[in-house]
């Protein structure tokens, strides 16, 4: 390789726009939260009512944790 050629060279990287990137970002945090949601409604339903899972007041701290989620989505 010549000098030329060697300044030239990436090494194969490429880069992306700050929107696109940003763009990227918000799809992966909501594609993150659908997948997350049903989880935690499923979760929260039989809070009360289900001995196997030893998880006090899960309905309250799952109410807490969709209302954080919630705000990190918003922001």
């Amino acid at each position: 390789m010549s000098i030329t050629e060697l300044e030239d060279f990436d090494f194969g990287f490429t880069t992306m726009a700050e929107e696109d990137i940003k763009a990227e970002g918000v799809e992966k945090a909501h594609a993150m939260y659908d997948a997350i949601m049903p989880l935690l409604k499923n979760l929260q339903k039989d809070a009360d009512k289900n001995p196997i899972i030893n998880w006090p007041n899960r309905g309250a701290k799952i109410d807490q944790f969709i209302t954080k989620l919630n705000k990190i989505l918003a922001s």
